[in-house]
């Protein structure tokens, strides 16, 4: 009897643990797929309807956002709780450079270092959509994360930037930019 006490009593804070991290998860799979929404050009050009799932509060981006060009393999990492409705997911990264409103590409000094991009994120309520579910009649509200501060830095993978760069060259009728652009796609498939 005293031992499936202990087990009782010990069982319940691995579960405890187990469902805090299980809601902790969802904090990661929202940057972990806001990444892989980003590093492909999401961000560029897309609808707000496209945005909206991962941000608290959507920023508009400028016409030519700065942008940041990382290597292919980025890590991220596990969530920090904060508090029971802010946590905190860090994205290891290997920065290749920036593109800035110029269409120019400068190359990183730091070509070995990994770097990192740090999340902060919320716990909200939706107000509608596919995490409110009818039960009986009631609405059931199912919180989840959301990017509290989106940065208006747009992160590239170098395909995606040469992508973007190709496309802004092709639609300019400044002499300008289309020499940037030209020279910062060049440098860019240097590093492909």
């Amino acid at each position: 009897m005293l031992f499936r006490l202990v087990a009782i009593m010990l069982g319940f804070p691995v579960l405890f643990i187990s469902a805090a991290q299980q809601q902790l998860s969802g904090a990661k799979e929202t940057v972990e797929s806001f990444m892989n929404f980003e590093v492909a050009g999401g961000r560029l050009g897309s609808a707000d309807a496209q945005i909206e799932p991962y941000f608290a509060k959507p920023v508009a981006l400028p016409v030519h956002p700065q942008m940041l060009v990382i290597g292919s393999p980025y890590t991220v990492w596990e969530p920090i709780k904060r508090s029971e409705i802010e946590s905190e997911v860090n994205v290891e990264i290997v920065p290749k450079g920036q593109i800035d409103s110029a269409l120019r590409f400068r190359a990183s000094s730091q070509r070995y270092y990994k770097s990192s991009i740090f999340f902060r994120l919320i716990l909200v309520q939706p107000q509608s959509g596919p995490s409110v579910q009818q039960t009986a009649g009631c609405e059931r509200r199912e919180p989840s994360w959301k990017i509290a501060e989106p940065d208006k830095l747009v992160v590239l993978k170098i395909e995606a930037a040469v992508k973007y760069l190709e496309k802004e060259r092709d639609k300019t009728s400044d002499a300008k930019l289309k020499q940037n652009a030209t020279r910062s796609i060049e440098d860019l498939r240097k590093l492909e």
